[in-house]
């Protein structure tokens, strides 16, 4: 696409991905799916995994499991299932080192700066900094912090899964980050981008998995 733009749009274009842990970000998209039946946004794109044909919501539990169906045990996306079943695609978004490989192969590396979620909520100034001067803003930083905020209410939100659940992902997700740890550790640029880069860290889980908001 950016080809057929012409000129030198595919090297000058800059890339940020802020990545969190993946198994948090499973709870986040199941919460946003579940949000989404509710309210009946994007029935096509989301029913199919979130719902059983029923109409009855899937538990986490069983959100989860079908996600490990399309991860191999090295961390990689099970390519023949998602030729029978493409619409499942989303189940692999979580495999940064994939992504991030396929990309650093297309664009120029130093173009793409990686920026850990973790550093956002905790250092908010320093993250603004690094994504300044990425993408050659004025030095001075917008000392304005920017607002928290989820308008996404839903009686079936989650607030944490199951220590079982969370778990099993965890170990599922494992070879990917190590691959993702040691891709970073060898890309040099921007410099900007922080290193080395902070492995993920897991969050709370309860051991009752109905717990809601």
């Amino acid at each position: 696409t950016y080809d057929a733009v012409g000129d030198d749009q595919a090297d000058r274009l800059k890339i940020m991905m802020i990545l969190r842990d993946p198994v948090a970000r499973e709870l986040s998209v199941y919460n946003h799916k579940v949000y989404m039946h509710e309210n009946r946004i994007g029935e096509k794109m989301f029913g199919n995994d979130i719902a059983e044909e029923g109409g009855n919501l899937l538990s986490f539990e069983e959100y989860a499991d079908r996600t490990l169906e399309f991860i191999n045990p090295n961390g990689s996306c099970r390519e023949e299932k998602l030729k029978a079943r493409p619409y499942f695609y989303q189940n692999c978004f979580g495999l940064y080192a994939s992504h991030l490989k396929r990309w650093m192969t297309a664009f120029n590396s130093s173009n793409i700066l990686v920026l850990s979620y973790e550093e956002l909520v905790r250092d908010e100034e320093q993250f603004k900094w690094r994504v300044h001067s990425f993408l050659g803003f004025d030095k001075e930083l917008v000392l304005e912090k920017m607002e928290r905020v989820n308008l996404k209410k839903s009686e079936h939100k989650l607030d944490f899964p199951s220590c079982s659940v969370q778990s099993k992902l965890a170990s599922a997700f494992r070879p990917t980050n190590e691959e993702l740890y040691n891709l970073l550790q060898t890309k040099r640029l921007p410099i900007m981008e922080q290193r080395p880069f902070p492995e993920f860290v897991i969050s709370n889980c309860t051991a009752d998995s109905s717990r809601r908001r």
